[in-house]
């Protein structure tokens, strides 16, 4: 495993609370940001030229912005298959699920239906 594939994995080994924090980080450039090159189309290029000049914003912070909307979902998404893979392994027994039925009958029992 290489160090981008160790990087990655750190990133998916995080509870989803903890990466989503790190998502939101502060939008100015820290002492710790990373500097890459990315090859993306001519068009996008411009698409992403005409969003920095009608926002007033750089093109760091544009794209800093389109990543964490992209991968927050990303994040929430696993952390839902984690909460789902969970019950599969440790399913609610019988007397959990009557318990929470009685809970639900006796809360909502009071409503004005």
């Amino acid at each position: 495993m290489d160090e981008a594939d160790a990087e990655v994995d750190s990133f998916r080994g995080m509870r989803a609370e903890k990466c989503l924090a790190g998502l939101h980080g502060g939008h100015k450039m820290s002492a710790r940001a990373t500097k890459f090159t990315v090859s993306i189309p001519q068009g996008l290029f411009r698409a992403v030229e005409r969003t920095c000049k009608a926002s007033g914003k750089s093109r760091s912070t544009v794209i800093q912005e389109a990543l964490r909307h992209w991968l927050h979902p990303q994040v929430q998404t696993r952390s839902v298959q984690k909460y789902e893979a969970g019950y599969r392994r440790n399913p609610e027994s019988r007397c959990e699920i009557k318990a929470a039925e009685a809970t639900a009958v006796r809360l909502l029992s009071s409503e004005n239906w």
